[in-house]
């Protein structure tokens, strides 16, 4: 039994968003992107239910470097900004950094496609 279906039938939120996590993962390595960015979005609703301040800005990060390989770089933007927001509001220097990172790189990316 897979831990998504474990989750479920726990009614185990936070393991069901980082089962979804963990698929967004796995598609992203293998280039499904759309199936991706469905489980990512999946993720950060349930995330978001569970108020989890250390993960919810990681999987805005995902969810913005998921968009960008789907070359949807105004939703990539979106996310990338979502992430430095949460960020700063939970004091995770760290994604603050990355969503940086990615917002620059993401806007180039934009502007150059543009």
């Amino acid at each position: 039994m897979a831990s998504k279906d474990i989750a479920e039938k726990q009614n185990d939120l936070k393991l069901l968003a980082k089962s979804y996590n963990n698929l967004a993962a796995v598609y992203n390595h293998f280039g499904k992107h759309k199936n991706a960015i469905d489980c990512i979005l999946k993720c950060l609703s349930i995330t978001e239910k569970t108020k989890d301040s250390v993960s919810f800005p990681v999987r805005n990060l995902t969810a913005s470097n998921t968009y960008y390989n789907l070359e949807q770089f105004d939703k990539s933007i979106l996310y990338a900004k979502r992430a430095i927001w949460f960020g700063k509001r939970f004091d995770n220097d760290f994604v603050v950094s990355m969503g940086l990172n990615n917002l620059i790189s993401k806007l180039l990316r934009f502007e150059h496609a543009g």
